[in-house]
């Protein structure tokens, strides 16, 4: 080889490899960018997501809710007991009731004078409702707002309810 051929070559190699070097720093950057979308997408699509699993498992409570208290509906009365004068507050009976069905509620507070708000806390969806219709039959004890939130435990949710006993005066 001789040396005009030489250089020729080692000035092709070095133009290869600086046309190497300059088509990876590109990718770099390129790459760079493409992990900085990869992660501003994890932080804003991962929340996102997790948000609307929870509408979503609220959403499937309520169904749940509502086709329970629907299937219980015709074992309801349609008329409940008088109260009579010696019936012990309607607080002793939501809680002695609550307490039989396995129900811990806690924060009564009275809503008026024939009323009472309770909140329950990581109750069986199913003694709750079983609880509501047994309370209603025996004591008749209504319901007058309910709001119920699923727990991380699935079957579990929480609730604040607002009770009235039928015939004593609002």
């Amino acid at each position: 080889m001789r040396r005009g051929d030489m250089e020729t070559l080692r000035r092709g190699l070095r133009a290869i490899v600086e046309e190497a070097e300059g088509l990876q720093r590109p990718h770099v950057r390129d790459d760079g960018v493409a992990w900085t979308c990869i992660v501003v997408m994890l932080a804003c699509a991962l929340p996102a997501h997790r948000w609307m699993e929870a509408r979503r498992d609220a959403h499937q409570a309520a169904r749940v809710l509502l086709s329970g208290v629907t299937a219980l509906e015709p074992s309801m009365p349609r008329r409940a007991p008088t109260v009579p004068q010696d019936a012990p507050p309607l607080i002793a009976v939501v809680n002695r009731s609550a307490s039989e069905h396995g129900l811990a509620l806690g924060d009564f507070r009275p809503d008026g004078e024939a009323r009472l708000r309770v909140a329950l806390r990581a109750g069986d969806f199913d003694a709750v409702l079983r609880w509501l219709a047994r309370v209603e039959e025996q004591h008749g004890v209504r319901v007058v707002s309910l709001d119920v939130r699923p727990t991380d435990v699935p079957g579990r949710v929480d609730a604040m309810l607002t009770l009235e006993r039928e015939g004593e005066v609002p």
